[in-house]
């Protein structure tokens, strides 16, 4: 409870993927209630959901695809703001998460922050990377990534790749961090030398992530950019960015390169959450769990244990380790791993136990 008395409520934004996810994502009974609601106000909430029997969440998404969104970055990001101050005085909000590319469109959540001091509100904004960063470090784990491997990560000096790349500066033997601005690049490595001494390469070659055991892509880029042509034969592939920094090409299915693509890196089972229901109707297997990403599930968890602190701009590896227990004691678990679309674990245990 709150200190008035009643539930807390966590409130996640985001954009659409495609135009698709208008009529996709909806019953067909919202389409006619979805259309209109792109021409004003230009978002839609879903109705209330349960969130561990303890607090209450919604789900308001900016009727805008990604392309849309990267086209009007200004206009996307005023909507940003209008769709925070509904949160707060519709939907009374505790929390809000911020997610897909509404994070980047306001200056890492910063403008979000910014808007709820100046205005006073009680809400607490996260971009949820935090979260996304715990789910990539257990879905490495429990892919048999050791320690000391090599790691390659597209999108570095980003928020979520520069806490990916001071995590594993700690035991990788080597990493290789990649990006399109040399001076940022640098600007990573030598912080990356100067805390923990790591050996890290800076690369705006997308081909040098050949060097790698495993690949992690984190880049906010609206389309696919690493194919099978920029990994080793045997590499590990984790892509947990919206939209996805991988496609599914016959490259990834030669048997003799053995690679293997987890296309939900950053995703979380969300078991006590009656998230789909609320947005589709009931479950179509009574004993079936939801699944989303893992910002969506920090922002729940925020909300369930009270944090009253905004986390956006960088990330507070102490913080992530603190998420990954609240995702425990909530039963919060990395997805089964996919390719492609279809489960992959036993391949990827074949895999990790071969190495």
């Amino acid at each position: 409870m709150t200190s008035d008395g009643r539930r807390p409520v966590a409130v996640f934004i985001s954009n659409l993927r495609t135009l698709d996810d208008m009529t996709g994502l909806y019953p067909p009974d919202w389409h006619e209630r979805v259309l209109a609601a792109r021409q004003s106000p230009g978002y839609i909430s879903s109705p209330p959901f349960d969130i561990a029997g303890v607090a209450t969440g919604y789900l308001v998404l900016m009727l805008r695809s990604g392309e849309e969104v990267m086209r009007d970055m200004a206009g996307a990001a005023a909507l940003v703001m209008e769709m925070t101050r509904y949160a707060v005085e519709t939907l009374d909000g505790d929390v809000i998460g911020l997610g897909s590319l509404t994070t980047s469109i306001t200056h890492g959540g910063q403008d979000v922050a910014d808007l709820i001091d100046r205005q006073g509100w009680k809400i607490r904004a996260t971009h949820g990377d935090s979260g996304s960063v715990a789910a990539i470090i257990e879905c490495l784990d429990n892919a048999g990534v050791r320690p000391e491997a090599k790691i390659g990560l597209v999108g570095a000096y980003g928020v979520i790749g520069t806490a990916l790349s001071r995590h594993y500066a700690k035991t990788s033997s080597q990493l290789v961090c990649c990006g399109p601005r040399p001076e940022k690049l640098l600007e990573l490595v030598r912080r990356l030398r100067q805390e923990s001494g790591a050996d890290a390469l800076p690369a705006v070659d997308i081909r040098m992530m050949t060097l790698a055991d495993a690949v992690i892509t984190v880049t906010s880029h609206p389309s696919a950019l690493l194919g099978p042509q920029h990994v080793r034969p045997g590499a590990l592939v984790f892509d947990p960015a919206v939209p996805a920094n991988t496609k599914d090409e016959p490259g990834w299915h030669d048997p003799e390169r053995d690679n293997l693509v987890i296309a939900n890196a950053s995703q979380v089972r969300l078991p006590g959450v009656a998230v789909h229901s609320a947005m589709f109707g009931t479950f179509d297997e009574p004993d079936s769990c939801p699944t989303s990403y893992a910002c969506l599930a920090e922002t729940l968890a925020n909300a369930v244990f009270g944090d009253r602190e905004h986390h956006i701009g960088e990330i507070d590896l102490d913080f992530v380790a603190r998420t990954a227990r609240r995702f425990a004691l909530l039963g919060f678990r990395h997805a089964v791993p996919r390719m492609s679309g279809m489960d992959i674990s036993r391949a990827l245990l074949r895999h990790a136990l071969s190495r």
